[in-house]
C-alpha cells in the first residue's frame, strides 16, 4: 500500500545532503517493510554498516527502515510474500485471526506477523504472541491506521510531483 513513509521519515531524520541521495534512490517506489530480512552474511553486515554511518540519532523511529529501503534498492532484492512479513494495517485484502493464528482470507496461514506501530498503543494486536489465547485485534486501532494509510495512499497517489 503507498504511504508516505518516505516522506516524512527521510525529512525528517537526515541531513541535507544525505536526504537528497536517498530520495533520489527511492521516490517513487513502494516501501520495503523491514520486518523480516534474509541475507548473505557479508550484505547483511554491508547494510549494518550503512545504518550506522547515515543514522544521526540511533534511538529516532523510523531511519533504519528508511537506510533498508535504500540499500535494497542500491543493490536488489526479492520480496517475499506477504505471509512471510505481514503487516494487518497495509494489508488491502485483510485478515482473520481463528484461535489465536492469522490467515488471509483465502484462509491460507500467515507464517510471520509484524505487528507495527512505534508504540505499544499504536500496535493493532493486543496481547501478541504464540497460542489460541493470543492476538486479540484491537479494532478502533487497526481500523484508525488502515484509514490512515488508506487517505495517506490517495494523498500520495493525486499529488505526486
Amino acid at each position: 500500500m503507498e504511504v508516505l513513509f518516505f516522506e516524512w521519515f527521510i525529512f525528517n531524520n537526515f541531513e541535507k545532503k544525505i536526504k537528497e541521495k536517498i530520495w533520489k534512490v527511492v521516490k517513487n517506489k513502494p516501501v520495503i517493510n523491514a520486518g523480516v530480512i534474509f541475507a548473505p552474511y557479508n550484505k547483511f553486515l554491508s547494510l549494518c554498516d550503512d545504518m550506522e554511518k547515515l543514522i544521526k540519532d540511533k534511538n529516532a523511529f523510523g531511519p533504519d527502515q528508511i537506510i533498508l529501503n535504500y540499500y535494497l534498492y542500491q543493490k536488489g532484492f526479492i520480496f517475499l510474500d506477504s505471509k512471510y512479513n505481514f503487516m494487518m494495517s497495509t494489508e488491502e485484502k485483510g485478515f482473520v485471526v481463528k484461535k489465536g493464528m492469522f490467515y488471509k482470507p483465502s484462509g491460507e496461514k500467515i507464517i510471520i506477523v509484524h505487528n507495527a506501530g512505534q508504540m505499544d498503543f499504536f500496535r493493532p494486536i493486543e496481547n501478541f504472541g504464540f497460542g489460541k489465547e493470543y492476538n486479540q485485534i484491537k479494532h478502533v486501532i487497526y481500523n484508525v491506521k488502515k484509514t490512515q494509510y488508506q487517505i495517506l495512499g490517495w494523498y500520495k497517489k493525486n499529488f505526486k510531483d
